[in-house]
């Protein structure tokens, strides 16, 4: 779990980052005093983080269930083996 824990983070952290560089950066080219691109970009970053972790989440409680089940298979074999 910690290493979901950390994924996100990063994730998080990097798209974010990468956001807020990219909106700073169209505002400077575009001449934008108001930093309306990096709001903009910040707002837009929200749902993909979202969605980012979700995926992450996901990803993880699927192989805690792979695990769980070669587990039971091999447990159930020792049992099967002991008779």
């Amino acid at each position: 779990m910690i290493s979901v824990t950390g994924q996100v983070g990063c994730s998080a952290v990097i798209v974010i980052g990468s956001a807020i560089l990219l909106g700073r950066w169209l505002d400077q080219q575009l001449g934008n005093n108001n930093a309306w691109f990096t709001i903009g970009m910040l707002v837009l970053s929200v749902p993909v983080v979202l969605y980012l972790t979700i995926q992450l989440a996901i990803r993880s409680t699927n192989k805690l269930g792979a695990n769980n089940v070669e587990e039971e298979f091999e447990r159930h074999e020792e049992l099967k083996s002991d008779n």
